[in-house]
């Protein structure tokens, strides 16, 4: 299989889970108005944590569980879609196909202490603290993946392009 097709396939399923991501967003933010996912914002602190979770309703707990399922797959779809993309337009210091790996790899790490905290809220409070590093990691590999892509492709998709320099001598 080529690395676009890969990248279709790869782009596709990473499209189709944020649709299902809003969809059960909306469902959630329904039955428990004020409720916020967590891993979607870049830092929240223990207090903020705790009040957070008193508005979750009972009503939400199955499209909860449904988006923390999702959330266990979608890290490892867009881990491996920035680091193909980034293969795909042949970055030339193979260190950075790393970047999107350690992004993946906070990510599931931040999805599994918050799981963790959430079914242990009065204990391991720490654990916060180690949640928003991982945040701040996932989020920054993301940005700095997608800056690489840009660069690197627009780097690449130079040498292919001959329209300025063709000739038209007969």
């Amino acid at each position: 299989m080529t690395s676009k097709r890969k990248i279709a396939i790869l782009l596709g399923s990473v499209v189709f889970c944020e649709i299902i991501f809003a969809f059960l967003i909306k469902e959630i933010a329904s039955t428990s108005p004020g409720f916020e996912i967590f891993d979607m914002k870049l830092f929240y602190s223990i207090t903020s944590f705790h009040d957070n979770l008193v508005l979750l309703q009972r009503e939400s707990y199955n499209a909860l569980i449904l988006f923390k399922m999702l959330d266990t797959v979608f890290p490892v779809m867009y881990g491996l879609l920035l680091y193909i993309w980034l293969k795909h337009v042949h970055v030339t210091n193979k260190i950075l196909l790393v970047i999107p790996l350690i992004g993946m790899t906070a990510d599931l790490l931040e999805n599994i202490l918050l799981t963790f905290k959430t079914f242990f809220t009065n204990q391991y409070d720490f654990l916060i603290w180690f949640t928003n590093a991982f945040t701040i990691i996932k989020f920054t590999s993301i940005f700095i993946s997608v800056i690489l892509i840009i660069y690197f492709g627009k780097k690449g998709s130079g040498k292919n392009d001959n329209i300025g320099n063709e000739t038209f001598i007969d």
